[in-house]
């Protein structure tokens, strides 16, 4: 029995800490049996609906269409109390009470503010209409009404609350069995077999599979038959918090044994996962690479695109924000997945189902991203381990090449697994493939890792240097301070979607021609048809082939640009959303400076002193309508080397072509450092 204040209700369970779903409280099956939203039966013919009408915002007749509840007319007399009653069973109010992802800020569980409840009638296709839930002072949330049966299903150990339980193991264990057996492509994307860390942790367990000691092993003093290992790795945050690490000092003494109690739960949890899923061997970063020994990082950072891509599975501390967070947690399970408010036959539509439709995702972005995920070290390690096994803060998930899983939906769906892996998978897929099938790919990635952060600005390259070497191992081509060679010239105009700030160059001496001087979000989306719509309107020398071998950039810093360089005068305002917008117009031509203005997007957020120009690189050869160029500023008086700022474009205005040109005469070279 559930028991809350003065309610009562009984709740299913199938066995000793299981939880059951589509079970309601006293409170849940009134709202449910009045919300006339809930009696609809499925609109055939129409797929667009009606509007959403929302309670006194809307004239007429539209607010009968809303079946409000409130404390006093059914429901429980606090937010506070509603939590309570979703923790001890009731589906209804597990969904309502739980977390909006979306919002800035959500009630604390604790939370005494009163609410409305408000079941909405739209009739659609895809459902009857939908729950929202207003908890005073803080944002309206929403709940959908949809027919369709969901993909998420409340089963095996999504039952439970923990997401430590055998269950999960067990889970675990036949993922990776099918995978091992099934996916070929996982199989063979196993680069450089032979690969052994050059240090790993050695497990040993005892009764029941408890983890009882763990030492450092020096993998070149191995046996003969135990350097073929297999090994786990762990990709977890490090979050600026003191844990144990491998130092010169404690390097001796971690090769007879590590205290357990000395270990942070990220890593006691990775070696209690390894020793469950049958593995001696884990390789965590922290402990397997001495950390005050600049020759030891030289030599290992390298190789950490071997080490996650040889490692059988990647275990990822997903919602842990440092390295005591750990990888297990507890959660209401009945959040996870949709409650069937109204049963009938699944085939004809006619059950009414409340929550989402959408999966849940890892891969998510923005304020559904999990801390891990935001942690630039991670981008090449999701991307470059074959397998990766998440532990949420929600659920247990599986992605690898073939597929993804979740203990939602626990069978692996033949469908692209994590975008990162995909897009090295789409890069690396054939030696020599021409680079405009990979090339979009490869900007995924880097965004990916530019919307990330580093503790520390100086391992900017070192962070992504084991990524790049593996894209251009498969690809045959060079990258030259993170440009690709071969084609500079659209490399070159890539874009901050805002302005970041500039990577001092006591951390990474890179010039301001490259997105890696610039800790902001970076894309290059733009692709352009020069056989068709486009011209090239100014050139981009070629950089040298020479690199510095130790770190991959390279060796000299200049870039020469030969075009029609123009004075402008810039401004910037606010969007609606409050975000700052630049913009400049042409200062050297009158007929152009009355025209619209050109956005443009700087690199660093700009000081009102700076005199800049601007470079025209691409123009639209049917009318001049579009055009794309660098924004460049003098790094002193005598405008001998310049600095790269931004980008600009403009779009739909006619706009004479030998205006922006200039004749050839008028063009000059500037040297971007």
């Amino acid at each position: 029995m559930g028991h809350l204040g003065d309610h009562t209700f009984s709740f299913k369970s199938s066995g000793p800490g299981e939880i059951e779903g589509n079970t309601f409280c006293e409170q849940c099956q009134i709202l449910i049996k009045k919300g006339r939203a809930v009696k609809c039966k499925p609109n055939v013919g129409a797929r667009g609906g009606f509007g959403i009408y929302i309670e006194g915002e809307n004239d007429g007749d539209n607010d009968r269409l809303a079946d409000v509840f409130s404390p006093g007319h059914g429901l429980y007399p606090t937010f506070e109390d509603l939590y309570k009653s979703g923790e001890v069973g009731c589906h209804l109010c597990s969904l309502l009470a739980c977390p909006d992802p979306h919002a800035e800020s959500n009630p604390p569980f604790d939370c005494k503010n009163s609410y409305m409840i408000g079941v909405y009638q739209q009739q659609s296709y895809d459902g009857p209409g939908r729950i929202e839930i207003q908890v005073m002072q803080y944002r309206r949330k929403t709940i959908s009404l949809f027919y369709d049966y969901p993909k998420a299903k409340l089963q095996g150990s999504l039952r439970y609350r923990r997401t430590d339980t055998e269950h999960i193991f067990s889970l675990a264990r036949q993922w990776l069995k099918e995978c091992q057996s099934c996916h070929g492509e996982c199989q063979n994307v196993l680069r450089d077999k032979g690969f052994v860390p050059t240090r790993l942790l050695d497990i040993s367990t005892g009764l029941e599979g408890a983890v009882t000691s763990i030492r450092l092993c020096v993998t070149s003093k191995m046996s003969s038959k135990d350097q073929k290992v297999e090994y786990l790795a762990l990709s977890h945050c490090w979050g600026g918090v003191t844990t144990t690490t491998l130092t010169m000092s404690t390097l001796a003494a971690f090769q007879a044994s590590i205290a357990l109690s000395s270990l942070p739960q990220n890593f006691m949890d990775a070696a209690i996962i390894a020793a469950k899923l049958g593995f001696r061997y884990l390789w965590i970063d922290s402990l397997c690479i001495i950390q005050d020994s600049p020759l030891d990082k030289a030599r290992e950072i390298p190789t950490m695109g071997s080490v996650y891509g040889c490692a059988t599975i990647t275990i990822a501390a997903l919602g842990a924000k440092n390295s005591h967070g750990g990888c297990f947690s507890t959660r209401n399970p009945l959040t996870l997945v949709p409650a069937l408010l109204r049963d009938g036959d699944s085939t004809k539509r006619d059950q009414v189902w409340a929550g989402s439709q959408q999966l849940k995702d890892p891969r998510s972005q923005g304020p559904l991203r999990p801390p891990l995920h935001k942690r630039g070290w991670v981008v090449q390690e999701r991307a470059l381990a074959p397998r990766t096994l998440s532990f949420g803060t929600d659920m247990v998930y599986w992605d690898c090449l073939s597929g993804v899983a979740s203990e939602a939906v626990t069978e692996i769906k033949q469908e692209a697994g994590d975008g990162l892996k995909t897009a090295l998978m789409q890069c690396s897929a054939e030696k020599g493939k021409r680079w405009q099938d990979w090339e979009s790919f490869w900007w995924n990635i880097v965004y990916e890792y530019s919307t990330s952060k580093l503790t520390h600005p100086h391992d900017r390259w070192d962070a992504f240097s084991a990524l790049a070497t593996r894209v251009e191992d498969a690809t045959e081509h060079a990258l030259y301070h993170g440009l690709w060679e071969h084609n500079f010239f659209e490399e070159s105009l890539w874009k901050c979607e805002k302005p970041g700030q500039r990577i001092d160059p006591a951390d990474l001496d890179v010039p301001t021609w490259t997105w890696l001087s610039v800790d902001a979000p970076v894309n290059n989306k733009q692709r352009f048809n020069y056989e068709r719509d486009f011209d090239r309107v100014a050139t981009v020398t070629d950089p040298p082939l020479t690199r510095y071998a130790a770190d991959g950039l390279g060796r000299l810093k200049t870039l020469i640009i030969r075009g029609h360089l123009m004075n402008i005068s810039w401004s910037s305002s606010r969007t609606q959303r409050g975000e700052p917008k630049y913009s400049f117009r042409f200062t050297d031509h009158p007929e152009l400076h009355n025209q619209s203005k050109c956005d443009w997007f700087p690199d660093v957020v700009p000081e009102a002193d700076w005199k800049l120009s601007a470079i025209p690189m691409v123009v639209n050869k049917k009318g001049g309508i579009e055009a794309y160029g660098l924004v460049v500023k003098p790094n002193d008086a005598s405008n001998i080397s310049w600095a790269r700022v931004g980008l600009w474009q403009i779009f739909g205005h006619e706009i004479d072509e030998a205006d922006v040109l200039g004749s050839e005469d008028k063009d000059e070279t500037i040297t971007l450092v």
